[in-house]
Order: structure tokens, then C-alpha cells, then sequence
């Protein structure tokens, strides 16, 4: 089971392992969505981090995360048509619009990610992160150049090295003086099923790695995690410095969760998480308390509505002042079909009354891709883009996503199909490519098999699914007329019960 942590621990928990959840800047991509708790307990986390960062990139998380596994699963997910980011322009306040073009491979890997920025009506290299990955399709290195004296010139690098899938090593470098010089490094132990146990953290300091931080994870038979000990090197011994603590209920989910901190050689107590769920165990009431002294006292409260289909609908947080609790802000969201969110609107608590703060609207095409989003501040007396915000962008039918910070987002996406081995293509055959009426196509190697062609646009959007075929020592081609196809482009796939291949096809 995956552990579902609030704000101010999950923060804790990822910062320490170097990932880099405080830089979802328009620069950076999530790809895997973590089972993110959205608690607000904002200025908490600013207390223990000290970091503008972290607290604001926790006041941008939107209710997607608490939807993780909400998620509703989809019909056309089964046609092993998957959709890709193709470009992305972000607009922000603070500087010019930047566009994002994504190239991906065959298997829907990301490959090259190239950022350019507009200047004076035309854009303008800015950055480029390439992927390279190992023969598991593991993320073996990413490597980030960026535009300087018209030409590309490396700037950052970071290598991981996996354990079944797990990543065991991760090592940053900069580029310095023309060769890769170490920064620092992460290295992670592993228990028998899979669990990371133990992280080390070791910079790079004249010519040899030395320690940073430590850290201890312990968990239950569940695979729950119980607890979580940080300790910092001191150049001579470890020091305690952080700990996490956590408890759950019998149907394991969490119940509670707690920060401590080291000081004058004991434990001292910081903040409590508590939780509590609905019938359906999604989370309907969220309690922060901070420890003063001899006891706990009550510090926030954040109570959660849901859709009949298990969406956050609503949250109301509060905070305690002398005896009672009083209204702070709330949220309200709205979803399409596919689980991802309309419209969030968010509100503060002034002068006894509600009173708007910001809007966020998305826009999405049939298959549930993100094609626009744009995010909104109230002024007093209407909406404004007048500030930037978190904007989420999902795509294929919702089920992956992106983040980038500005007040508004255009996107284009191309379709793959993926989820069976790929055939190469000397064994498949088409002709004439681009086509004006009978397309041909040539199968060897596979006599006696069952084949299926399947034309769809590049939206996704099927328009030819032809009765399957056998293929014999006689009969090796099929040709199918495609003189009544609209112009344009298309992508043309040929299955087999095990195999596919895909190739971009053009009509005249």
C-alpha cells in the first residue's frame, strides 16, 4: 500500500529524497502522479522549511491529487491509443510566453523536451532536456543544455542507476571548464520488496563524496511506512535532526501522522496530522495540531465533499483561534467525464464573508486532453489574469499530466498506439506513402495469422477498422481503397494478436 501523506510530511518526505517537487516551474514535468494528499496547512510548512518554494508550490496543488485514486477507468483506454504532448505554450506575468515541444519515440518515451521563448515576434532557443533510458525503459539519464552564443551547450545532468525499477543510485552533475564535474549524489538501499529502507545523501566536496544526511524508513507488514528517521553528518558522527511518525487504521488507511524535531539531545514534538474517512474511505476531515509545550492544541481543520463518482468536490479550511474554529478558505471543483478537473474556484474569509481569490478553468478535447487552461485572480470586482498560478494539464483521457506555472496554457497532442510489441519495419510493408486511392500493404514472416487494420486521425479519433485477414503462403498483401479519405494525415496500424505496427500515413 502507498502512503498517503499530507502536505507538510509528504513535502518533508520527497525533499529529502531530491525530488524535485518544489520546481514544477513551466521548465519541468511531472510524468508520474504520486498518490498526493492536498492538505493546506500552508504556513506550517513554512515554519519548519523557511522556504517561499515549498509553501507556495503546496498553495498551488490543486484537488487532482486527492482525485489520484479516484481516477475513473475508461472504455477507449482499451484501444491501445494513448495521446502525447506534442506543444505547449505557457503565457506568465512575470516574463515572455515560452513554447515546449515534446519529441517522444516509438513506445511513447519522452526523448527530447526543447523550450523556446518569444522575442520580439519570434522564438527563441531557451533550454533543451534530453532522456535517455536503459533496456527496462527505466530513465537512465537526463541531461539539460541550454541556448548560449548560437549554440547549445550543456549546463546539468542527473544519472539513475535502478533495482527492478527501483531507483538505487542518483548522481547530479554540472558542467564545468568543459567535462562533467560531480555535484552531489542519492543512494538508496532496497528491502526484498522493494521498499526503499535507507537513503544516503553525499555532495561532492574536493575530489571525494562526502556524507549530507541519512535517512531510516521502517514499515509494517503492509508495506505501510511507520516511521522515518533523518539524521545530518557533522563531519565527525550523525546528529538526529528530523523524525516522522505515522499510524494507521485496520483497513489501512492513515489515521495519523507526526513531526518531531531534535533538540537538546530528546524529541521534541512539532505538529500532529489526524484523519478521518467516509463510508467510500475518502478522507472527510483533516486535523493539524501543534504541540505547545505540555500538550496539543488545535491549529487547522480541512473538511472534504465528494462527487457521487468519489471527486473532491469541496474543502473548507479553518483554523483555530482561542476556543473556536474559523473560517480561513474554500475551494469548489467541477470535472469532465474522464475525472480531470473544469473549474476550481477558491475563496478567503474577510470581514465575516466569502470573498473570491482565484479561478481556474480547463478546456479538453473528446479524449480528455488538456487544450487549454487559464487561471484567474479576483480584483474586487471581476477576474483578472493579473498573477501566475499552478496549471495542470492532463492528458490521455486523463490519466497523465503536467504542470507549469503561469496564468494561461495552450496545448496540441499527437496519439499513439501502444500496449503490444512493436513489429519492425522490414516486416511490414505500405505503398504508395503519401497515398491518393489504393493503399497496399505487405506482411512477411507471419503466414497463417489473423491481421486487423486500423486507420485513426491524429486526434485518436478511429475511422477505418477493416475485418481481419489471414495471410498465406499465397496471399501476403492486402489493399484497401482509400480514394474517398479526406486529405491529411493519419496513422495506419496492422495487428496481429501479439504484435502491432504504426506508421504515419498522408493522403492526398
Amino acid at each position: 500500500m502507498k502512503v498517503v501523506l499530507p502536505a507538510f510530511l509528504l513535502l518533508f518526505v520527497m525533499l529529502t529524497r531530491g525530488i524535485y517537487v518544489c520546481a514544477q516551474t513551466d521548465d519541468s514535468k511531472i510524468e508520474n502522479k504520486q498518490d498526493i494528499f492536498k492538505a493546506d496547512i500552508l504556513h506550517n510548512l513554512s515554519q519548519v522549511w523557511n522556504s517561499s518554494a515549498v509553501s507556495r508550490i503546496i498553495q498551488e496543488t490543486d484537488a487532482s491529487k486527492i482525485n489520484a485514486f479516484n481516477k475513473r477507468d475508461n472504455q477507449k483506454l482499451m484501444d491501445q491509443v494513448t495521446f502525447l504532448p506534442d506543444t505547449i505554450i505557457i503565457y506568465s506575468t512575470t516574463e515572455n510566453p515560452k513554447r515546449h515541444t515534446f519529441l517522444h519515440n516509438n513506445n511513447g518515451k519522452l526523448l527530447v523536451t526543447i523550450t523556446k521563448q518569444l522575442e520580439n515576434g519570434s522564438w527563441v532557443n531557451r533550454a533543451m532536456e534530453s532522456r535517455s533510458y536503459d533496456s527496462q525503459g527505466n530513465v537512465s539519464s537526463v541531461t539539460t543544455q541550454i541556448w548560449s552564443a548560437g549554440s547549445w551547450s550543456n549546463a546539468t545532468k542527473v544519472t539513475h542507476t535502478y533495482d527492478n525499477f527501483q531507483i538505487l543510485t542518483s548522481t547530479w552533475q554540472n558542467w564545468e571548464s568543459g567535462q562533467w564535474l560531480n555535484n552531489y549524489r542519492i543512494n538508496n538501499s532496497l528491502d526484498v520488496v522493494g521498499n526503499i529502507v535507507a537513503t544516503l545523501r553525499e555532495n561532492w566536496f574536493e575530489g571525494q563524496w562526502v556524507n549530507d544526511f541519512y535517512e531510516l524508513l521502517v514499515y509494517d507488514a503492509n508495506n505501510n511506512l511507520l516511521n522515518l528517521t533523518r539524521q545530518k553528518w557533522n563531519e565527525v558522527y550523525w546528529l538526529n535532526e528530523q523524525y516522522l511518525e505515522f499510524t494507521y487504521n485496520t483497513n489501512n488507511t492513515q489515521a495519523t501522522a507526526e513531526y518531531q524535531v531534535w533538540s537538546m539531545d530528546a524529541w521534541q514534538k512539532v505538529y500532529r496530522e489526524e484523519f478521518t474517512y467516509d463510508s467510500q474511505l475518502n478522507i472527510s476531515q483533516y486535523i493539524g495540531k501543534s504541540w505547545l509545550g505540555s500538550g496539543w492544541i488545535f491549529s487547522d481543520k480541512l473538511s472534504y465533499t465528494y462527487t457521487s463518482a468519489g471527486e473532491l468536490e469541496s474543502a473548507l479550511h479553518q483554523t483555530w483561534q482561542t476556543t473556536q474554529w474559523l473560517n480561513f478558505s474554500n475551494s469548489f471543483y467541477t470535472y469532465n467525464q474522464f475525472g480531470s478537473i473544469l473549474s476550481s474556484i477558491s475563496q478567503l474569509w474577510i470581514g465575516n464573508q466569502w470573498v473570491n481569490q482565484d479561478l481556474l478553468n480547463n478546456v479538453f478535447d473528446e479524449d480528455g486532453n488538456t487544450t487549454g487552461s487559464d487561471y484567474f485572480t479576483w480584483n474586487g470586482s471581476t477576474w483578472e489574469q493579473i498573477n501566475d498560478g499552478l496549471l495542470e494539464l492532463n492528458y490521455s483521457y486523463g490519466s497523465k499530466n503536467l504542470f507549469f506555472t503561469g496564468y494561461q496554457a495552450y496545448a496540441k497532442y499527437v496519439s499513439l498506439l501502444v500496449g503490444l510489441q512493436n513489429m519492425h519495419d522490414n516486416v511490414v510493408l505500405i505503398w504508395p506513402n503519401p497515398v491518393t486511392d489504393m493503399l497496399h500493404i505487405s506482411v512477411s514472416d507471419f503466414a497463417n495469422q489473423s491481421f486487423e487494420i486500423i486507420l485513426h486521425t491524429l486526434s485518436g479519433q478511429k475511422i477505418i477498422s477493416e475485418v481481419a485477414f489471414s495471410l498465406t503462403e499465397n496471399i501476403t498483401e492486402k489493399s484497401i481503397d482509400l480514394s474517398n479519405l479526406i486529405s491529411g494525415s493519419y496513422i495506419l496500424s496492422v495487428r496481429s494478436e501479439s504484435q502491432v505496427f504504426s506508421k504515419k500515413l498522408i493522403k492526398k
